[in-house]
């Protein structure tokens, strides 16, 4: 369920968000006039959708992403169990980031590694539910804004970059380490070392990180899948292995999340 900032004692600050939610099933919105006086910020987690801008039409499925700002008039929706996570922001300072950005109202993304955008509003999520900390939130949005933007103009040539896709790409299939090591056209201890400095973990724990995510994904968009079908889904051949480690990530048992 969607989040709203504002409280009493509420204070604006240059930047700020007014909604926010996570690992939400979408369904269809048409906005005619746009925003009124907001600016949006949108992940495409899970399934497929539609986005309609204007005279143009753009795909949704996972890995897309897009930016709104206001009075761009917007239609989108799901065609097939479309997931995202959204956040809508204003605030005084975003006439200067509308500078920065060079004027855009309207960008459309593909093929992105929209994970860490949704980790980031995760992390807006709990310090809105936690300590609440109006300044810390406002940084959090305008460094997840500024990142968004930074990517667009990015052309990763990284090998970790390219491994970290392929894992997010084939993680419902058995990835070994000398899979990602001749990705990374490196030694499979060389990637080793390489991975964990550029990520903070072994390629093992991300592989198993990408595919808890991708369970909670379908199990809260398919509740009525068997547990079993979601694990082999998502890449784990043992489905008692997949409750275990699923419960260690987020606290409870998978089927409680379908419920």
């Amino acid at each position: 369920m969607a989040v709203h900032l504002f409280s009493p004692g509420f204070r604006a600050l240059p930047f700020y968000f007014v909604t926010l939610d996570v690992h939400y099933t979408q369904e269809r919105v048409l906005r005619q006039r746009g925003f009124y006086d907001l600016a949006q910020l949108f992940f495409v987690e899970a399934g497929k959708g539609y986005l309609r801008v204007g005279n143009e039409s753009y795909a949704l499925e996972k890995g897309s992403a897009f930016f709104l700002d206001r009075g761009v008039p917007h239609e989108y929706g799901y065609t097939d169990g479309l997931v995202a996570s959204w956040v809508t922001f204003r605030g005084s300072g975003l006439e200067e980031f509308r500078q920065y950005i060079g004027g855009r109202s309207f960008l459309f993304l593909q093929k992105r590694n929209v994970s860490r955008y949704v980790s980031a509003l995760e992390g807006m999520l709990e310090e809105y539910r936690g300590r609440k900390r109006e300044g810390i939130l406002s940084a959090m949005l305008y460094s997840l804004a500024v990142d968004f933007f930074e990517e667009e103009t990015e052309r990763v040539e990284d090998p970790m970059a390219r491994v970290l896709a392929y894992i997010e790409e084939h993680y419902a299939q058995r990835i070994t380490l000398d899979d990602l090591a001749r990705l990374s056209c490196s030694s499979r201890s060389s990637f080793c070392k390489t991975f964990r400095g550029a990520f903070g973990c072994t390629a093992v724990e991300k592989i198993t990180e990408v595919r808890l995510t991708a369970a909670r994904q379908r199990l809260l968009s398919f509740p009525e899948e068997k547990i079993s079908t979601v694990a082999a889904k998502c890449g784990f051949e043992d489905a008692g292995y997949f409750c275990k480690v699923y419960k260690k990530r987020y606290g409870i048992p998978p089927h409680q999340t379908q419920k």
